[in-house]
């Protein structure tokens, strides 16, 4: 796992996995539709992003909450359970001893 790799996201005051929990906070929100589940979360934030003319690179062009991207660094040495316990295929090749 790369240093700037995504591995949570911040919506809403809570932070989530990028996986189906996010997708199903922004269901619950009506932020996304159900057929969201169906697809991957960067594909689905591109999607909410373009349907509202938001540019995910700029926080400032947000207006309203949307699923702010967090990296390893963003979190002061104590990472979500997930990256702990996380299954290396979905997250790619990585070595926890280079943490």
């Amino acid at each position: 796992m790369l240093a700037d790799e995504v591995i949570a996201y911040r919506y809403r005051g809570d932070t989530y996995p990028p996986d189906h929990q996010l997708i199903d906070a922004l269901i619950a929100n009506g932020e996304a539709s159900p057929a969201a589940r169906d697809m991957d979360v960067e594909d689905v934030l591109d999607q909410i992003a373009a349907a509202n003319a938001l540019d995910r690179s700029d926080p400032d062009s947000w207006g309203s909450p949307f699923p702010e991207p967090l990296i390893r660094d963003d979190f002061d040495g104590d990472l979500p359970y997930w990256v702990e316990d996380c299954d290396p295929d979905y997250y790619g090749d990585f070595d926890r001893d280079e943490w």
